[in-house]
């Protein structure tokens, strides 16, 4: 099922609050000892940040021109 523009906007809005949420409470996705590099994020971090990409992907291409589709004039 293909989720409307709006419904899109709504799905990137609530990750890109989830995403710091998470920080806060993980140790592994909000570690910041000074002097240490930054260990990769959780598997649920990674999907949490995996998914606002994919979600701001789709809303910058939401009116790109699909093969065999005309153009909007």
């Amino acid at each position: 099922m293909a989720l409307t523009l709006a419904e899109t906007k709504a799905m990137r809005n609530d990750l890109k609050r989830a995403i710091p949420r998470h920080k806060a409470d993980c140790p592994q996705c909000g570690s910041t000892i000074r002097g240490r590099g930054r260990p990769a994020p959780c598997k649920d971090g990674a999907m949490l940040a995996a998914l606002h990409r994919d979600a701001v992907r789709q809303i910058k291409t939401w009116f790109d021109n699909a093969p065999g589709q005309e153009t909007l004039i």
